[in-house]
């Protein structure tokens, strides 16, 4: 069978399979009548070239012959093609299509098996809906069965795993989770789960992404926390170990489980949104603790423990002086439910460090009025809104550190 003449076979099946009699709503059958230049836009041009048209009916009657198609003519033009009806159904065999009916049977199957999970359960019974109703549901069959697998990996799943290992565990296949799944699977987890709290204020995807997966114990990477300060952890064990200021030190996710007790020796705790301030920054009596963004579970119960085993410490966060930085700083504070106050992120830096600010741009604006509308640190929000200015915070743990002198003016 030639291109052209599949084309005309997929387009009467696509025809009849969109047409009410094919639903059972109607009983006058649609018959999926296909014109010329539907499949040749030439067909119908003065300028058409002769050869070609010789060419494409030449095609079309061996179709006829064959008993598939009957060609209507009108002034010895072509003017459609009409099925055969008694043949319709050969049309699936010719081309190696499955009829829509049993797609649609197969996808309700996959459907109705995601609706009766927890995670997905109203996503599951919503396209369930939309397939009954003859619309397309969401997803494919194939990425449809990908959700069904994640989703009962996610609900079964008590462990702490890396992405890759999750995409072997389920797929056989290192790279499908992040490359055909993930997006999805986050996507249904936010519109139908309970995470709004959670997400709030976080409006990167990566970030959303990793923050909500950390729900199910999956990580992107080998998650590492890193620690600055004189602190000594002990575990279940009974094993301990000695943290210094002068010995900044990263612990996995996998080396702080069961861990006991963590005693500061020092009267604050900080947590530093960016790796090069939290390397930079010194303060006595500080224990520091590297952010990256946006706080995650193994860093929250950190953060928790440290605030059970130390009553009576300070705690101040230190971030980036833009909305973002201070919708980091808010998200901490909500999901750990630790009174941080803000540290160096206020108008007097803004004031000290006027020749590093940069302009505020479009989604830096759009941030800020949500601040405002919240409450959330009201001066220096306006402050920045109406002299147009932010401030990374590098510079600032640079500075204090003692490199005042080493100033180098922009051109």
């Amino acid at each position: 069978i030639t291109e052209i003449q599949r084309q005309i076979l997929y387009i009467i099946l696509d025809k009849n399979e969109m047409s009410r009699d094919y639903t059972g709503e109607k009983r006058v059958h649609y018959m999926g009548c296909v014109k010329p230049r539907e499949v040749f836009p030439e067909y119908d041009s003065d300028y058409a070239d002769m050869d070609r048209i010789r060419d494409f009916e030449g095609q079309l009657g061996e179709l006829e012959r064959a008993g598939l198609v009957a060609v209507k003519r009108q002034n010895q033009e072509i003017s459609k093609i009409v099925p055969v009806l008694a043949r319709l159904e050969e049309y699936y065999g010719i081309l190696g299509r499955m009829p829509k009916k049993m797609i649609q049977s197969r996808l309700l199957e996959t459907y109705r098996e995601i609706a009766e999970t927890r995670l997905f359960g109203a996503f599951g019974r919503e396209q369930c809906r939309r397939i009954q109703e003859n619309r397309k549901p969401e997803y494919d069959q194939e990425k449809a069965e990908d959700l069904l697998a994640a989703c009962r990996f996610l609900e079964n799943n008590e462990d702490d795993v890396l992405e890759r290992e999750l995409s072997i565990a389920v797929f056989g296949d290192s790279k499908r989770w992040e490359n055909h799944c993930r997006k999805a699977v986050c996507g249904v987890l936010q519109r139908y789960g309970d995470y709004d709290k959670l997400l709030d204020g976080i409006e990167e995807e990566r970030e959303r992404d990793a923050v909500l997966l950390e729900e199910f114990h999956v990580f992107p990477n080998p998650a590492y926390v890193y620690l600055k300060g004189d602190a000594v952890l002990r575990w279940e064990d009974s094993q301990t170990m000695r943290l210094s200021a002068k010995r900044p030190m990263a612990l996995s996710l996998e080396a702080l489980k069961g861990l006991e007790e963590i005693r500061i020796a020092g009267h604050t705790v900080m947590t530093v949104e960016n790796l090069t301030s939290f390397h930079r920054i010194q303060r006595p009596g500080t224990f520091f603790v590297y952010l990256a963004g946006y706080h995650s579970r193994i860093k929250q119960k950190l953060l928790a423990a440290a605030a059970r085993d130390n009553p009576g410490l300070e705690w101040l966060h230190f971030g980036d002086i833009d909305p973002d930085g201070f919708c980091i700083a808010e998200h901490l504070k909500r999901c750990t439910g630790i009174p941080f106050a803000l540290y160096r992120m206020g108008i007097a830096e803004l004031l000290t460090y006027r020749d590093y600010t940069k302009p505020l741009e479009e989604n830096d604006r759009k941030k800020a009025k949500g601040l405002l509308e919240r409450g959330v640190c009201r001066e220096t929000v306006e402050y920045m809104m109406e002299h147009d200015c932010k401030l990374e915070q590098e510079i600032v743990s640079w500075q204090e550190a003692g490199f005042a002198g080493q100033k180098v003016p922009r051109a």
